[in-house]
C-alpha cells in the first residue's frame, strides 16, 4: 500500500466508524493485514485533530 491508499483506507474507516480489529479483517485490508497499524495511526490522527483539519492537511490526496 502506498500513502494514498493508506490515507484512503483510514478515511473510510473513520467515516464508517470501523474498529481497528474490524478493519484488519475487512475487505479494505485483504492481503495487507500487516499494515493495519499504519492505517490506524491515521484514523487516530483524524480523531485527534478532527476531520476538517485532517482533510485540509492531506488535501492533495483522494479521501473518502
Amino acid at each position: 500500500m502506498n500513502k494514498e491508499e493508506i490515507l484512503w483506507t483510514a478515511s473510510i474507516a473513520f467515516a464508517k466508524n470501523i474498529s481497528c480489529e474490524d478493519l484488519k479483517y475487512s475487505d479494505y485490508m485483504y492481503g495487507k493485514e500487516d499494515l493495519t497499524d499504519r492505517v490506524w495511526e491515521y484514523v487516530e490522527e483524524i480523531k485527534q485533530f478532527g476531520r476538517v483539519a485532517f482533510y485540509d492537511k492531506y488535501k492533495e490526496f483522494r479521501l473518502y
